[in-house]
């Protein structure tokens, strides 16, 4: 099949949809010689197609059972051919993702296929035209028959109703562990779905990715939920109804007594105090009432409330969730105004509980103030664990944020601290408060600093006192220029460096490319939205394109001021790049106008490099 490929790879299988001629609606406006021609053409395109299905089938005759392959089986004539040569060659796949079921196909094969290949574990549907009968008969029988069947997929599927109550009905007969939509939609009777779920106590893990429920569909969740006793993880994001889908969450958490939940993500369905109110006063009594919790205590480890339009009082009974949970790992309140006040108690509830096990916290954009952002330092100087925070926050930086980030930093804990602290108004007065921070640490492997004017002073400041090996380090539009890019040399354990945006001339652009070849660990660097000019164009060309001597594999260099004679040293650095060059990704503009000599020399290096144009 033209474009059709088989393409084993790390012990996967994957078929290619190809090219599937239609006949052309508009043939009836044709002379009589253009249409014996457009049907001659149209022949031979299907005798090339029945050809290269023929080489597919036996190809796949000779495929071994490796448990590990994913088919991906695309809808073109003749895919019956392809069912036929798994089933005779005794091919057993683990994962099988069916996409683009639009039509008619022999839904036979594909039922023998799954029941005879009992080592089915994942089935994932993709952009599935549920009103067409024969679809619907594919999905119902592939869940009915699956014995091994863990995990379903559904993913860019407009769920019809008949599709609805199928599922419904094959539910019951599945020990399904994970089901998920994504991008799904539904008629109005989703209700009938989650009626389906309560019959697989078996379900671990349930989606829904911005995929509406529906009235309906809410109302059913509290009479759901205490059906599903081993319900681990539920994700439910990018809704609308939001205040109403945590009263009805609310509501089905207070009827679960025997629900280990340690996975809850609500994020960006518009909560807001009420819901977030509903849920925790929920779970609370879940917590009281179940024999998995012990003195109240919940085994909550995965929290995401992120952009829920939560304010203080909601951040209150965040707190209140955070302080009953002591084995919670992963925080996520980021774009909620919660206020420095609910802030503060967030981090009192981290301390008192001696959240040991904490390893990822995200306040960003929450409105923290002074009082919430020294509360959340000082709380996390005291865990000695690996952590995450971010505080891309927007709030003022002021000299007891400072002191407070100090502390942090110079916690006696050697275990990894990666930090956020993008636009923050830090500025080159607070670059040398974090410096002084900075040079006490032993812990700091990521810092990111997007968007604070350190200016070249500043930035002199971070980096003469960050560890020398730091492992990434972003400084996005910081205004360093070319003095704080001649510093970067000294930091040669730097395995990703992003300082796109800052006024970086030829000089500088030289003497990151210069550094970067002596870091032997860096793989990733952003150069982008920088003035290098044709000299710095050039050393980008030759000494990290053309004849890379260090180990950059991906390289950003869109949006860059180089000069006509810089645009044609890249694109020829591009064509003809070495083969021991280790650099495999280039990002590039359209290198003033040159987008077909870009397109040419992206044709013509695309098995070594893989370059993108950014238009």
């Amino acid at each position: 099949m033209r474009g059709q490929k088989l393409t084993p790879k790390n012990g996967r299988l994957f078929i290619r949809p190809g090219v599937n001629p239609q006949p052309t609606p508009y043939m009836s406006a044709m002379p009589s010689r253009t249409k014996a021609r457009h049907k001659e053409t149209q022949q031979e395109k299907l005798r090339e197609i029945e050809h290269q299905e023929n080489i597919i089938a036996n190809c796949i005759s000779f495929v071994t059972n490796p448990t590990e392959n994913v088919v991906v089986m695309p809808q073109t004539p003749g895919s019956e051919r392809v069912f036929s040569a798994l089933l005779r060659g005794g091919a057993e796949f683990a994962s099988i993702t069916l996409e683009n079921l639009k039509t008619e196909m022999d839904i036979g094969q594909l039922c023998e296929l799954i029941q005879l290949d009992t080592n089915i574990e994942n089935l994932k549907f993709v952009s599935a035209d549920t009103y067409a009968f024969a679809t619907r008969d594919a999905v119902a029988a592939a869940m009915r028959n699956g014995e091994s069947l863990e995990t379903v997929t559904f993913e860019r599927v407009t769920f019809s109703s008949g599709m609805i109550r199928l599922i419904a009905y094959s539910l019951p007969f599945t020990r399904l562990k994970s089901l998920a939509f994504r991008e799904c939609k539904f008629d109005d009777n989703s209700n009938v779905l989650l009626c389906g779920m309560a019959l697989v106590p078996s379900l671990e893990d349930l989606a829904f990715e911005s995929s509406a429920l529906g009235p309906e569909g809410m109302a059913t969740l509290p009479s759901m939920l205490p059906e599903l006793i081993n319900l681990r993880r539920i994700t439910i994001r990018r809704q609308t109804a939001g205040t109403c889908l945590g009263r009805e969450l609310g509501l089905g958490f207070a009827g679960s007594c025997s629900c280990p939940l340690v996975w809850l993500d609500l994020s960006e369905i518009a909560l807001r105090n009420e819901g977030i109110d509903a849920v925790v006063c929920g779970l609370m009594k879940y917590y009281s009432e179940s024999n998995l919790c012990q003195n109240g205590t919940g085994t909550l480890q995965h929290l995401d409330l992120h952009n829920n339009e939560i304010g203080e009082p909601g951040g209150r009974k965040i707190a209140e969730l955070v302080r009953h949970n002591p084995a919670i790992e992963y925080i996520d309140i980021s774009r909620n105004i919660v206020g420095g006040a609910a802030c503060s108690d967030i981090g009192v509830a981290l301390l008192s509980a001696e959240k040991k096990s904490l390893n990822y916290l995200n306040v960003s954009v929450c409105a923290a103030g002074q009082r919430g952002i020294v509360s959340i330092c000082r709380s996390l100087a005291q865990l000695t664990g690996p952590l995450t925070l971010c505080m891309a926050s927007g709030d003022i930086w002021s000299r007891d944020d400072e002191l407070a980030l100090s502390e942090l930093l110079s916690r006696k804990a050697e275990s990894p601290l990666s930090l956020d602290l993008s636009n923050n108004d830090i500025g080159t007065k607070g670059a040398r408060t974090l410096a002084e921070g900075l040079a006490t640490s032993r812990s700091v492997e990521r810092l990111t600093l997007e968007g604070n004017f350190l200016l070249p002073e500043g930035a002199c400041a971070v980096i003469s006192a960050a560890p020398t090996d730091l492992r990434e380090l972003c400084l996005c539009s910081c205004e360093i220029g070319d003095r704080g890019a001649e510093a970067l040399g000294r930091l040669r354990g730097l395995e990703k460096l992003c300082v796109r945006n800052n006024k970086i001339g030829p000089d500088g652009i030289g003497a990151i490319c210069e550094a970067a070849r002596r870091m032997g660990g860096l793989v990733e660097l952003d150069l982008a939205m920088n003035p290098a000019g044709q000299s710095g164009a050039v050393c980008i060309a030759t000494r990290l394109i053309r004849h890379d001597e260090g180990k950059v594999q991906e390289l950003d260099i869109a949006g860059m001021e180089t000069g006509d004679q810089g645009e044609k040293e890249i694109a020829s650095a591009i064509m003809s790049k070495d083969r021991g060059s280790a650099v495999r990704r280039v990002r590039v503009g359209d290198i003033g106008g040159r987008v077909e000599e870009l397109r040419d020399a992206k044709r013509k290096v695309a098995p070594a490099i893989c370059v993108e144009i950014v238009a």
